[in-house]
């Protein structure tokens, strides 16, 4: 095997390493921002859920002394002043509950985020793969492995 030939092997070799190692670098990289997306998903879902408990705790803090005003006015619960406490109930409990969806909403995205990092993980490797037998195939072509005036015929490297 001449020097050349050598040469050209050992650079090919490095070529499909290289790319192979990329390769994996690039997987791994992925699969790390999938495991903080999901990790930022339930962040957002127990974010969510305190937020809205917190909510909802005001609320009834607002319901309570409501009922404490109107107590010590001397009015009953009956009519407006009922009528108040359960408007003020009622969009207490709006409020929770659009809270909760606004952090599902990002909770859903942060999903997205995982999936689509676990899909760029997955076709890293794929893509390292194709590179370096791109690689390969393009070193043994230039060693002049194959012959390329006739098809189908391979030339034997002398060793």
């Amino acid at each position: 095997m001449g020097a050349t030939t050598a040469l050209l092997a050992a650079s090919t070799a490095m070529g499909v390493g290289g790319s192979l190692i990329q390769g994996q670098q690039q997987a791994q990289a992925a699969e790390y921002n999938a495991a903080v997306a999901r990790q930022q998903a339930e962040a957002a879902r127990v974010a969510g859920e305190l937020e809205a408990e917190r909510i909802r705790i005001a609320g009834e803090k607002l319901t309570g002394q409501q009922k404490a005003m109107y107590a010590k006015s001397g009015v009953t619960f009956a009519g407006s002043p009922m009528e108040v406490m359960i408007d003020s109930a009622t969009q207490n409990e709006m409020d929770a509950l659009m809270t909760e969806y606004n952090y599902a909403i990002q909770a859903s995205q942060a999903e997205s985020e995982a999936a689509l990092a676990e899909w760029r993980a997955k076709t890293a490797v794929t893509s390292s793969y194709m590179r370096a037998g791109t690689t390969l195939l393009q070193g043994a072509s230039s060693s002049g492995l194959f012959d390329t005036t006739s098809p189908n015929t391979i030339n034997t490297v002398d060793v």
